[in-house]
């Protein structure tokens, strides 16, 4: 035994230098890998952008440990003020309202729905992502619609929900630019709500609003009466919905988009040029249920009701009363006054629709 311990004595003396270099080999070995488990696992020496990228993926692993990470991940890169952060983590937390675009709706998917609690805290990091410079068009659109549907005040974000598709719009977001051309419809400014129509699907395929300008020269809003050009807009916003990356939108589009289309075929025939009828109208109610009554009439003409994901238009008749499943509120108003219109004018004439105060 002694004589073992001796030579392992000879040895170590001998390759002194060789056993503090294989020593010294092995603790970089072990920080190397130490740091490895902190980059992947935890994500400790990342930066935001990537803490973004690995927590995202961590959400969609099967694993509680793994989701908690994830979360943990997203909370310190939005705690750091990062955009991206801040605005996926309002989604996970928020049922977006209608017509909110998800950035990721992948991460979305893989959760099944919002994550439990902190509905406030979600909106507290969308009131941080409006003091934030240089914004991207879709963050600054989404932000335009919590201030539409009064998930925030416009004290809050400092400038109202026509202020923030405004800005959508000129950073190039076809959301934003589809919004500014429904706050002009709304207004009865149809020759601007169709320039804003049209922008909205040539720089992003936009389908409603290639069903929009279809119903602009069915009707001839802001434009002479046109039913070929009516029927070339309702196909592009058929191609459109099936292809578009424009998801995010309720309602059937390629149903609406078709509907349209066998209307103009089938019924506006010997469309002839006549001087727009003017006709006024009021709103009462909320942004999710209004009712829609001439300027000054006393019983509402029809209703518009969002019910979770649907939204169904009624009419009040003459000559007859229905009912109609529509893709936004916008098409609901348009069905009801339409409806009206026709009824009482018939439907070779031209309209103008106008929005006047109580």
């Amino acid at each position: 035994m002694r004589t073992f311990f001796s030579k392992i004595r000879n040895y170590a003396s001998r390759h002194r230098l060789r056993l503090a270099l294989l020593g010294v080999a092995a603790a970089a070995f072990m920080v190397i890998a130490a740091g490895l488990v902190l980059k992947f696992r935890y994500c400790l020496p990342c930066s935001d952008p990537e803490r973004v990228e690995r927590g995202a993926a961590l959400l969609c692993c099967d694993s509680d440990s793994a989701k908690r990470r994830g979360l943990s991940m997203l909370e310190r890169a939005a705690g750091n003020g990062l955009p991206q952060a801040l605005a996926l983590l309002g989604e996970l937390y928020l049922e977006p309202p209608e017509g909110y675009v998800l950035g990721r709706p992948e991460t979305r998917a893989c959760l099944g729905g919002p994550l439990p609690g902190n509905g406030d805290r979600s909106l507290a990091g969308f009131r941080r992502l409006a003091g934030v410079g240089d914004l991207d068009g879709r963050t600054l659109y989404n932000l335009g619609v919590l201030l539409e549907k009064g998930l925030l005040r416009e004290d809050e974000l400092d400038g109202s929900a026509e202020d923030y598709f405004q800005r959508s719009a000129e950073a190039g977001s076809p959301f934003g630019m589809f919004a500014v051309g429904r706050v002009y419809h709304l207004q009865g400014d149809y020759a601007e709500a169709a320039h804003w129509f049209g922008v909205a699907f040539e720089k992003g395929g936009h389908p409603e609003a290639a069903i929009m300008l279809g119903d602009y020269h069915l009707h001839g809003r802001g434009m002479k009466r046109d039913r070929d050009q009516a029927m070339a807009w309702y196909r592009k916003a058929l191609r459109s919905a099936k292809e578009s990356a424009a998801k995010g939108l309720v309602g059937n589009l390629e149903l609406v988009a078709g509907k349209r289309l066998n209307l103009a075929a089938a019924g506006q025939q010997g469309l002839v040029e006549t001087r727009p009828i003017r006709v006024e109208y009021r709103l009462q109610g909320s942004l999710d249920e209004y009712l829609v009554f001439l300027r000054d009439g006393e019983q509402p003409i029809g209703r518009v009701v969002r019910r979770g994901d649907s939204i169904l238009a009624s009419y009040a008749g003459p000559p007859q009363a229905g009912e109609q499943q529509v893709a936004s509120m916008v098409q609901g108003l348009d069905w009801v006054l339409q409806s009206y219109a026709v009824g009482r004018y018939g439907g070779e004439q031209k309209f103008r629709f106008l929005l006047v105060g109580e």
